[in-house]
């Protein structure tokens, strides 16, 4: 959206996803935001949005599906090694490999129901995109897939995404989303040149998202990329969870804490690996916490340890 002149904030801001830390990529938001962000970038670009924006990246670009090339040496293997990094990338995403095919045949599906079809179709267009660049990047002349089985569009059902596939397209709106990669493909090596530029590439350390499963847990993820904001409200936490304010509060009683017990935890594990940096700041751990000023870090601090930072 940069690099065609688009307005960011004001599209951030309208699914309350200003908060992003830009600096920090592997910073975690909210699945639903995401997928409304995406929603409304394609009433305004085309419903076509998603094979226009993985098109115009990079495939070492990608995220952790660029640092799988760097890893393994072709399709099927690259997206193994994705199907088996999802719990450190998503809470409620499945990824499947068939293992019982000489084809590779991939399931994508979701553990919660989306708002509508129209998102159902956009996020799993981007899912799409995303496995056809990677097939694509074996610099093979044929068509990289095989079969692609998805829900539609309600509008332009599956007519938008021809020009961007050669290959089987099937709709099915009680379906998540398979694709069928051929054999000739899928264990086809990436070129040598692609593998050795993503030996650069760093692998980030990641925990599973989910943690204990609890509610708490899951606001502690979002909580501690929601800081530089500001200190997450109980509003605000409610809306991103779907659920209302109440909900909310009986869920975390259920689980004995609250929001603020919550919160306080997400500054103790900041503050524990900030000042393992002999360079930190006082004043920027201040920020990163959410706080205004550095003597409310400093008296946090003494009640968390009895002692100053």
């Amino acid at each position: 959206m940069v690099s065609h002149g688009r307005d960011v904030d004001s599209a951030l801001r309208a699914v309350d996803l200003d908060w992003y830390p830009w600096d920090d990529p592997h910073a975690i938001i909210p699945a639903k935001n995401a997928a409304h962000f995406f929603f409304n970038l394609t009433q305004d670009e085309g419903p076509d949005i998603a094979f226009h924006v993985v098109a115009e990246t990079g495939v070492l670009d990608i995220g952790l599906l660029g640092n799988a090339i760097a890893l393994c040496s072709t399709p099927r293997s690259a997206l193994t090694f994705a199907a088996s990094m999802m719990p450190y990338q998503c809470t409620h995403e499945v990824l499947v490999l068939s293992k019982n095919s000489d084809d590779c045949v991939i399931a994508d599906s979701w553990t919660f129901a989306f708002k509508d079809q129209e998102t159902r179709h956009i996020v799993a267009q981007y899912v799409l995109a995303l496995i056809h660049k990677i097939c694509r990047s074996t610099g093979k002349s044929s068509p990289p897939l095989q079969a692609v089985r998805m829900v539609p569009h309600p509008e332009f059902g599956l007519a938008h995404l021809r020009p961007w596939l050669d290959c089987d397209l099937q709709a099915d709106v009680n379906t998540p989303l398979e694709v069928v990669i051929p054999a000739s493909i899928a264990d086809h090596s990436f070129p040598k040149h692609l593998v050795d530029a993503g030996q650069n590439l760093p692998i980030p350390r990641l925990r599973p998202l989910r943690g204990d499963g609890s509610m708490a847990a899951c606001l502690a993820l979002l909580a501690k990329s929601m800081m530089k904001d500001g200190t997450p409200s109980l509003d605000r936490m409610a809306a991103i969870a779907g659920v209302s304010r109440r909900t909310l509060q009986r869920r975390l009683a259920q689980e004995e804490v609250s929001l603020s017990d919550v919160i306080d935890r997400v500054r103790q594990d900041i503050a524990a690996e900030w000042l393992k940096d002999p360079r930190s700041r006082l004043q920027d751990l201040s920020g990163q916490m959410g706080y205004t000023h550095p003597s409310t870090l400093t008296r946090a601090m003494r009640r968390w340890s009895e002692q100053s930072p």
